[in-house]
């Protein structure tokens, strides 16, 4: 899958998803001074849902190319629900029952998706709550974020 597509579909994946940062809603946050073994932590659940997300991103495209639609439009007609401007956006009843068709097939991976997350969280040592400040921290603060690329590139590479 190339780059492109890959960076289209994690974004489809999180407007629907957003699992991570639910309870800690927009908000910054002071980042957490986070232990190297929390580090390490992170990265190992990392390692193993990062398949999961890109089977899940997988079978998403071909949910939405099934009712046929493309990835690119579907993501439009999302963000457009969400705005509450569908009905501006898409005025054919085709397109919009694909869309919807499309949209639940999509949530039902997500959720499968979300509970092989939630799976590999609790089988871990750390807890929901330390994940999800860990997840913000990697999402707010730029070292918290170099630090684990660097990790997960270096495992990746199986140093």
């Amino acid at each position: 899958m190339n780059y492109q597509k890959t960076t289209r579909i994690a974004a489809l994946t999180w407007i629907f998803c957003g699992f991570v940062t639910i309870a800690l809603g927009q908000q910054t946050m002071e980042t957490p001074d986070f232990t190297d073994q929390q580090f390490d932590q992170f990265v190992e659940i990392n390692l193993e849902i990062i398949p999961v997300q890109q089977e899940a991103q997988q079978d998403m495209v071909k949910a939405i190319s099934n009712e046929g639609m493309e990835a690119e439009r579907f993501q439009q007609l999302a963000q457009a629900q969400q705005q509450g401007t569908l009905k501006d956006l898409a005025s054919d009843v085709d397109e919009i029952t694909a869309f919807n068709n499309a949209g639940q097939k999509v949530m039902e991976i997500q959720q499968e998706m979300r509970l092989e997350m939630q799976q590999a969280i609790n089988a871990s040592d750390m807890s929901m709550q330390t994940f999800q400040q860990f997840s913000t921290a990697y999402n707010q603060d730029q070292d918290v974020r170099s630090k684990v690329d660097q990790m997960l590139a270096k495992e990746m590479k199986g140093e």
